[in-house]
């Protein structure tokens, strides 16, 4: 009945955990009579695992430990080839506690040794009584130690637990603790000496007259301040000599700086100088830490600034290498990238090259202060801007008229923001051309309208129309009228000489463009619209004869004679215009006298005569052929 009730279990939790075809092959296997024979208990490890191999490897590696493995649930954590032998499996198990296991196996497995070369008793106090960021510490700190001083380390913080966080908090301190725990036997040596501290911090009114002056200090001390102490005796012995240290300590320097944040220690190291040290707090007071973190203190002097106000606002970056990409740049370029807010100063500080930061100080002095936020967050978005404008010289006179701009106007700031950084040469130029030939009440009115950014999706050729008559309303009329054909409306400088509405389609304007010849069209569009159409409508090549033979007056004259006309006659009209306009007309030359001849005498006409007709007769030949040709 008992094998009855296993297998059950056993086909229970295999179906659980295996998919019928797994299930048949571990049958034909024979794994699954493999673990029928297996302690019962096994069986959770096929449940958790789903893997009838790692059930036998399992069995076959804790033996009669198996039960103690599920029990434990280890096989959830790890597997006979992480665990690796047995008897770091019994060191395991003999922690006794699923979550304990659990925490042990998720460490690598050099703080796996460590800790399961320790008394059981303290690997247990590690996993279970320490914060996850204390274990991290004590196993890198235990890994430092020769094995020998491992279990040391552990009984010594388990009976002053606050020795861990005094161990961490100071480097120093760590290296001279580890020589301790190398030399020392045992470590209620070293728990005296802390004892002793902890008697006098308790006495220390009662010994007040009769201690040294570092010994009053040490006794006024935390635990905390003990560390405080060590670590500005040892860099103050690193960068001082025994004279120049013994001078801190009688003149009151050590207790001042020890007042002080342990941070301003740093000041101590870099200059070597105690009195530059409490300089750097009378100058920037509660603001020290920060001249620590931010390490001004490596890059100028307490003398190097005339007011609290300018080290403030480098302080107030924040930001190390800003600082001292800041500090190396001279007095007026410091000043000007100054002028800009804290978030987008450190950017231009810590984002551009050295070349472009200077260039870039450089440009920022010439701005106004309302201004040079703006041509950073243009920079920002693309500092290949930069390159742009050093490119040249008329953007750089002109864009700061667009800031200006955009600092008087929030639309158009928007506009500005809108625009992508490839294009702000484009915008400027449309500025500039507007401010030539629009107030700015008309500026601000197109950009609030929108006109301003429907001009600026043009071609930049045609801002010229706008430069011209400065009503955006015309060139966006020219724009729907022309099309694609703006260009050559500003080319021909058509814009000088009509307005959109002196066309009836887009159609009749191409066909004026098409003329090409500024002096042509300056003809065609001093007619009339109906005069114009007739002209027009004509084949293109009578339309270029005609433009080019005949005047103004002539050109209004055919119009009219050939409104009334069907489409063949209006050709031949306008062709017989242009012959008759071409053919030449003789004017006989004034007769004078021949020499020899007396004054009365008259040449001999006749002979004149013929020669003219001659002429004429030639002349008439050629444009009989040309009107051949031409029908």
């Amino acid at each position: 009945m008992a094998k009855v009730e296993k297998l059950a279990d056993l086909i229970a939790k295999a179906r659980e955990a295996l998919s019928e075809d797994q299930l048949a092959e571990a049958i034909a296997s024979g794994q699954f009579e493999e673990i029928f024979a297996l302690p019962q208990k096994s069986f959770e490890i096929l449940r958790d695992t789903s893997d009838p191999g790692l059930v036998l490897r399992w069995a076959q590696f804790a033996d009669v430990r198996i039960d103690s493995v599920v029990k434990m649930e280890l096989h959830k954590y790890a597997s006979p080839k992480t665990v690796g032998d047995r008897e770091t499996l019994e060191k395991i198990l003999a922690l006794e506690d699923s979550l304990t296991i659990q925490a042990l196996m998720q460490k690598g497995v050099d703080e796996r040794e460590v800790l399961l070369g320790l008394p059981t008793s303290q690997t247990k106090w590690i996993l279970t009584e320490l914060s996850s960021t204390e274990i991290v510490w004590v196993l890198s700190y235990l890994l430092e130690l020769p094995s020998s001083s491992q279990g040391r380390l552990i009984d010594f913080v388990f009976r002053d637990r606050g020795l861990i966080s005094l161990l961490q908090e100071t480097e120093g301190l760590q290296s001279q603790f580890v020589a301790v725990l190398n030399l020392a036997g045992e470590f209620d040596e070293i728990n005296s000496i802390l004892v002793e501290l902890r008697r006098r911090r308790q006495n220390a009114e009662k010994y007040q007259k009769e201690h040294a002056e570092i010994d009053l200090i040490l006794a006024e001390m935390a635990t905390a301040e003990v560390k405080k102490l060590s670590l500005l005796v040892y860099v103050a012995s690193e960068v001082l000599d025994a004279e120049q240290l013994a001078d801190m300590v009688e003149s009151g320097q050590l207790k001042e700086i020890l007042a002080l944040s342990q941070n301003t220690y740093e000041i101590l190291r870099e200059t070597g100088s105690p009195a530059v040290v409490l300089a750097w707090v009378e100058l920037a007071g509660e603001a020290i830490d920060l001249v620590v973190e931010t390490k001004l203190y490596k890059h100028a002097a307490p003398s190097d600034f005339d007011s609290t106000g300018t080290l403030a606002r480098i302080l107030a970056l924040g930001n190390p290498v800003a600082v001292e990409r800041l500090m190396n740049l001279d007095a007026v370029a410091r000043e000007a990238l100054l002028q800009l807010p804290t978030p987008k100063a450190v950017w231009t500080l810590t984002e551009l090259r050295m070349k472009d930061l200077v260039w870039v100080a450089s440009y920022l002095s010439e701005f106004p202060v309302h201004t040079v936020g703006l041509l950073a967050d243009t920079v920002m978005r693309d500092d290949v801007f930069i390159s742009t404008l050093q490119d040249s010289e008329s953007l750089q006179e002109q864009f700061p008229t667009v800031l200006a701009l955009a600092a008087a106007s929030e639309a158009f700031s928007r506009v500005l923001e809108r625009t992508a950084v490839r294009e702000v040469a484009k915008l400027t130029a449309l500025v500039v051309a507007a401010q030539e030939s629009m107030t700015p009440e008309q500026m601000i009115a197109a950009i609030e309208t929108g006109q301003f950014e429907r001009i600026l999706a043009l071609p930049e050729r045609a801002f010229e129309i706008l430069r011209d008559n400065g009503e955006p309303a015309v060139i966006l009329a020219w724009n729907d009228l022309a099309g694609d054909a703006i260009d050559k409306v500003v080319a021909t400088e058509l814009y000088n000489r009509s307005a959109p509405s002196d066309f009836d389609s887009t159609e009749t304007l191409l066909k004026v463009l098409a003329i090409g010849d500024g002096q042509a069209i300056g003809k065609i569009m001093d007619l009339t619209m109906d005069e114009r159409a007739e002209i027009l409508n004509l084949p293109k090549d009578l339309t270029k004869a005609v433009l080019e033979t005949l005047s103004g007056h002539e050109l209004s004259s055919l119009a009219s004679r050939l409104m009334p006309l069907g489409l063949e006659d209006k050709a031949k009209e306008a062709d017989r215009t242009v012959m008759d306009q071409a053919q030449p007309t003789v004017t006989p030359a004034p007769p004078v006298a021949e020499p020899g001849l007396e004054p009365e005498q008259a040449p001999d006409f006749p002979i004149l005569y013929l020669f003219l007709a001659v002429v004429s007769l030639t002349a008439l030949y050629f444009f009989w052929k040309y009107y051949r040709r031409r029908r």
